[in-house]
């Protein structure tokens, strides 16, 4: 073992052996001291003669120190053997060895015990006994001091004669016959495992993250809305991005010269999960009556302003209704309802302004969508004003009614509202050309067209949302982002106005 001074870390478990006895003719005698613990016992000694070392016995750093006599030699103890003389020269009784080995004794003393060792951190419950030995309670050196005695290799006892080792196995795995058992994913914990009798199972699932791979929806990813006449509705199939297009309606038209204003197109997207209702309402094109031998009230669905044509009226004047809206809400019901409550309204596109030439007064309706509906071009003289046009919808009130009117006055009738257009709303009230149908409606004409009404993207669940209007005011602000555009299309083209009925289109961009 003493070779393994450099590499102590190759021993498991030491016990030190007990120091040689001394012994003299004079009568003179000394037990060696016990072997074992952390230190080892010093060897008993007479007298302490002429002042020579006491033989002690190791430690877990050094050998035990030794004494002289005379011009003998002699062998210092050290790590893994016991003092000693040299034998051609000198007497002495031996050191015991041990992890460090014990002092050698002179003439008639014992010699110091030797150190076990138990500071290897492979082993577990570990303690060392010797015999009237100094006690120690640290892990690495756990020493207890024991008064028994065997030459029978006893636990827990200090040993007389030569030394022993036993090793026992404590325990071993027991022989297992395995079972291959699949338990498929499942969303609740319900397997189980069958045919397992006489035996107990312990199990530990550390699970970091579950995933599965999801279904892929394969259901149709775009939705038309034409012009119906009534509420429509859309059910999301599946958690998702859908973007929402809608065009409103133009005015009605009463030649082929003057046309009424084209309806504006808005879009945005929004997130809706599985389920999520929403209802959509389609505007109709204007429409137009001829007094001539008729009579009556008309709009257009669903939200235009009326025109009415009294039986008293002058023959052979075509009278126009401005388009309705195009809208998509999140309850049902009619737009002009949810003024207080503007979180249901999704998305808006404005609706035309109806023509009416009438008196030579001769314009085209005001264009429908964006931030504000257009007016018309032509100035309306009336008295000493030179400019009497209606006004389109805003985003906070309805168009100003205008026209060929009696006097100064505007009738108020003519003004657009919160979802609907100006006209004629009872008998007596006349409107040549009636205000787009809006967010906030176009104001209505007597004498001349109608302007059309106001878009709507401003509902913080819409992203990537803009409205285009023919030839309109533009609007750089997230909540009216408008664009002025000259493209008009019967068929519904993105960023473009419409020409006749409005439509509406839902596109799934992704799920979710």
């Amino acid at each position: 073992m003493s070779s393994l001074s450099n590499k102590k870390a190759n021993i498991l478990i030491v016990a030190g052996g007990g120091g040689g006895g001394g012994y003299q003719q004079e009568g003179y005698s000394g037990a060696g001291g016990s072997g074992g613990g952390y230190n080892g016992v010093t060897g008993k000694y007479v007298i302490n003669y002429q002042n020579l070392y006491i033989p002690n016995g190791a430690t877990q750093t050094s050998g035990g120190s030794f004494i002289h006599y005379g011009a003998y030699t002699y062998y210092a103890s050290s790590f893994g053997s016991g003092g000693g003389a040299e034998k051609s020269n000198g007497n002495a009784s031996g050191g015991g060895g041990g992890y460090y080995g014990g002092g050698l004794g002179n003439l008639f003393m014992g010699a110091g015990g030797g150190s076990g060792y138990i500071g290897n951190s492979l082993l577990t419950n570990k303690s060392m006994y010797c015999y009237n030995c100094t006690a120690s309670s640290e892990t690495s050196t756990k020493t207890i001091s024991t008064t028994c005695v065997n030459s029978t290799p006893t636990a827990n006892c200090a040993k007389q004669g030569n030394g022993y080792a036993r090793i026992t196995l404590m325990s071993s795995p027991e022989t297992i016959t395995t079972d291959k058992v699949t338990i498929t994913a499942q969303e609740n914990a319900s397997q189980s495992l069958k045919n397992i009798t006489g035996k107990s199972i312990f199990c530990k699932l550390k699970v970091k993250k579950i995933s599965r791979t999801k279904k892929a929806y394969n259901g149709p990813t775009e939705w038309l809305f034409n012009y119906t006449g009534g509420e429509q509705t859309f059910t999301a199939p599946v958690n998702g991005i859908y973007k929402l297009e809608v065009w409103g309606a133009q005015g009605g038209t009463d030649s082929n010269n003057y046309h009424g204003g084209y309806g504006g197109y808005s879009s945005g997207s929004m997130n809706l999960s599985t389920s999520d209702k929403i209802y959509i309402y389609v505007g109709e094109k204007g429409k137009t009556l001829n007094s001539s031998g008729h009579s009556g009230v008309l709009y257009a669905y669903p939200n235009s302003g009326n025109v009415r044509v009294n039986s008293s009226d002058a023959n052979n004047i075509n009278f126009s209704t401005g388009g309705g809206s195009t809208h998509i809400l999140h309850s049902s019901g009619n737009l002009s309802q949810f003024s207080s409550t503007l979180n249901k309204v999704l998305i808006v596109a404005g609706g035309g302004g109806g023509v009416c030439t009438w008196w030579g007064y001769n314009d085209h309706g005001g264009a429908g969508g964006g931030f504000q509906g257009a007016t018309t071009t032509y100035n309306f003289p009336n008295g000493t004003t030179s400019n009497n046009n209606p006004t389109g919808g805003t985003q906070i009130s309805g168009g100003f009614g205008g026209g060929n009117l009696d006097g100064n006055s505007k009738y108020s009738w003519l003004n657009g509202i919160f979802g609907i257009g100006g006209g004629s709303r009872a008998a007596g009230q006349s409107a040549s050309g009636s205000g787009g149908g809006g967010f906030y409606g176009g104001g209505a004409s007597w004498g001349g067209s109608g302007a059309g009404g106001s878009g709507y993207i401003g509902n913080s669940l819409l992203s990537n949302k803009a409205m285009y209007c023919y030839n309109c005011q533009e609007s750089s602000e997230e909540s009216t982002n408008t664009f002025s555009t000259t493209c008009t299309s019967s068929t519904p083209t993105e960023n473009c106005s419409k020409q006749g009925n409005g439509y509406a289109r839902i596109t799934l961009i992704s799920t979710y």
